[in-house]
């Protein structure tokens, strides 16, 4: 659902006029809960606009058609547990989280961010794939990383991601926390002969993988978004320390 969202949101925010286009973003986004159970017809009605105008609009942001949307909208679920929010009242269980978190994220291998920062120096092309619900973190990151001089590229779960064009030190930079956007793209994968980093709170999707970021399983999924953008954080803090070392090697 969120890729949705963030594709709608990102439109509505981007475009220049509020135009045909942007009404209908508009729309959508205030009916988002019931438009995978919606056929196009109803969707196009529902938007007060002809069923080729919406086609239009759907690929014009970047989706292939409707039965795509429906897709996304089907498999993803809702991001935040509501009813954790409610519990935060008691907020010394609230820091307790945050601080496992936190102390477990500090104590990942130096070395494996150290390599990965490397491997990301040497890669011509660095792919960002499996985010999900993390649209946000994903694009902070790229954006990072873009002042540093590196440019990623996000491949959205929508997309066909086509392996043959990658070369042996391009990169793919993973993000499945249950791991069920790997099981879902493993033969894909299998194709791909680049090096592959997964970040992840399994402990058991080492194989097929140069490197595995393990972030652990949080109690409280609402946190999920904290931990992944200090992963990014780690990357991108490892990145310019690789970097700097190179300046001064060179001089």
């Amino acid at each position: 659902m969120q890729i949705v969202i963030y594709t709608l949101l990102n439109y509505m925010n981007t475009c220049i006029k509020q135009d045909t286009n942007y009404e209908i973003a508009k729309c959508l986004l205030l009916n988002i809960q019931k438009i995978s159970k919606m056929s196009l017809e109803d969707t196009a009605l529902l938007c007060n606009v002809s069923v080729s105008t919406l086609t239009r609009f759907f690929r014009t942001v970047g989706f292939y058609n409707f039965s795509t949307i429906k897709r996304l909208l089907k498999n993803q679920e809702y991001p935040f547990d509501q009813n954790s929010f409610v519990n935060h009242h008691n907020s010394e269980e609230y820091i307790e989280d945050i601080t496992q978190g936190l102390y477990r994220l500090e104590n990942i291998d130096s070395e494996k961010l150290m390599n990965i920062a490397k491997w990301i120096d040497q890669a011509p092309h660095i792919y960002m794939l499996g985010y999900g619900d993390f649209h946000y973190q994903a694009a902070y990151f790229q954006n990072i990383m873009l002042y540093h001089g590196k440019l990623l590229e996000i491949i959205h779960q929508n997309e066909q991601f086509k392996p043959a064009k990658l070369e042996p030190e391009d990169m793919l930079l993973i993000t499945s926390l249950s791991g069920k956007y790997v099981k879902n793209i493993e033969t894909t994968l299998k194709k791909c002969k680049c090096r592959k980093i997964l970040i992840t709170q399994m402990n058991d999707m080492h194989s097929d993988f140069d490197c595995v970021l393990e972030m652990g399983i949080n109690q409280d999924k609402n946190l999920d978004k904290y931990f992944i953008m200090r992963i990014y954080e780690k990357i991108i803090s490892s990145y310019c320390f690789h970097k700097s070392g190179h300046i001064m090697a060179s001089k």
